[in-house]
């Protein structure tokens, strides 16, 4: 699970300057962090839930 966390991350560093760059309209960059956000959101709370005290 902190795999894909860590991956997730390595993406939201990757593509706003790659894949996106080329992207003249804030939809399509908004819709990537949108995306980003939900998922970066599941996958912490996936990973906290077998957390205890």
């Amino acid at each position: 699970m902190l795999l894909a966390f860590l991956s997730l991350v390595v993406l939201a560093y990757l593509l706003p300057f790659t894949v996106l760059s080329r992207v003249q309209r804030f939809s399509g960059s908004f819709l990537f962090w949108s995306a980003f956000a939900v998922l970066a959101i599941l996958l912490l709370l996936r990973m906290m839930r077998s957390w205890h005290e």
